[in-house]
Parts: C-alpha cells; sequence; structure tokens
C-alpha cells in the first residue's frame, strides 16, 4: 500500500523545516499487516475530511484534534511526511494561525492519493 505520495515540494515549500522533522516521525511498520493498514488508510481519510471542514468552519479545536490524530496515523501507517504535516497543522491550530489553506489542501491531495 503505497502512503508516502505527498508533494514534496510543496511540503518543502509550506514547511521549512519539513525534512529536518521526517526521521523524528519514522517508526518501523513491518509488523503492520495489510487488514491493519486498511483500516489505518480509512481513519487517515476521516480525520482528512474532519480537517477540511474544521479549516473551513474555523472550529480551531477540533482542526488540532484531528491534526493530531493523523500526526499519529503517519507514524502508524509508516508515512512519516503525513506525520509531519499534520504536526505542523497542529501548531497552526494552536496559535490561531488562519494561513493553513495550502496545508489543509495538501493533507486532503495526500488522503485522497492512499491506495
Amino acid at each position: 500500500m503505497d502512503v508516502h505520495q505527498i508533494d514534496l515540494a510543496e511540503a518543502r515549500e509550506l514547511i521549512s523545516n519539513y525534512d529536518t522533522q521526517l526521521p523524528r516521525f519514522t517508526v518501523d511498520t513491518s509488523a503492520v499487516d495489510e487488514g491493519l493498514m486498511e483500516i489505518l488508510v480509512d481513519e487517515a481519510r476521516e480525520q482528512a475530511d474532519a480537517i477540511q471542514v474544521a479549516s473551513a468552519a474555523g472550529d480551531a479545536e477540533s482542526l488540532k484534534r484531528a491534526a493530531h490524530v493523523l500526526k499519529g496515523l503517519g507514524g502508524t501507517m509508516g508515512a512519516p511526511g503525513a506525520s509531519v504535516l499534520g504536526a505542523e497543522l497542529e501548531l497552526q491550530a494552536e496559535r490561531a494561525d488562519t494561513r493553513r489553506d495550502g496545508l489543509v489542501a495538501l493533507i486532503s491531495s495526500w488522503a485522497n492519493g492512499l491506495t
């Protein structure tokens, strides 16, 4: 299952320290079987949808919660880039930073491309 198709150029543009954060979220996923991976992918898609809804509604608390879940899911499913995106979005939600449209769109694009 491919969980790594994040647009790196866009991620690096949106998050200046994207590459330095990746090792923080890189974990061994050899014990994750196909059935569990399918569950994780479904949950990642749900969280990406929740992120879009919360962002559009200006609901910082729901946005922060969904971004936090995505951050954890990314690590579990072997997609550290998704964890970096979730971590950054979580920080932006905590700071009430409204310049997050590009990050929300990148997360959505990643989740929609999961196979």
